[in-house]
């Protein structure tokens, strides 16, 4: 008797399901052999932050218009520009980790990064010191 041949789930057609903060649990512990400690927990604080604004959707359903949204909403609430950069880095990471697996996710591509805002920066001035008294007269 012929065993049935299994044919192998075609990545594309095949939808995975998985709720965003095991996704982040995954990524941070993938991450981990890859970047030093801090940047993990950078990426992860940022990662889990989103998933609270979002609720813990399922992976597969975040979309763009939900990542502006939550960028949106923050520069509404006066975040500084360059605080960004960190959280859509993340997004972008975190996105491009997942469809590289075959999950249908986001294009992070589509996840703007923002070009850090220089600041000037801030220059030590010498005050010349007098050298005489402030009661002498000189002669």
């Amino acid at each position: 008797m012929e065993r049935p041949k299994l044919e192998k789930a075609d990545p594309l057609t095949t939808i995975k399901y998985m709720k965003f903060s095991d996704a982040i649990e995954r990524f941070s512990t993938w991450r981990r052999f890859k970047v030093k400690e801090q940047t993990v927990k950078g990426y992860d604080k940022e990662l889990r932050t989103f998933c609270l604004f979002l609720r813990n959707p399922e992976l597969e359903n975040v979309s763009l218009i939900d990542v502006m949204d939550y960028l949106n909403g923050m520069q509404d609430l006066g975040w500084s520009h360059n605080s960004f950069v960190p959280k859509c880095m993340a997004l972008r990471k975190f996105f491009e980790f997942y469809r590289l697996q075959g999950y249908r996710v986001l294009d992070e591509n589509l996840i703007p990064i923002p070009r850090k805002a220089l600041a000037i920066p801030r220059v030590l001035t010498l005050r010349r010191k007098s050298t005489q008294n402030p009661g002498h007269r000189g002669r």
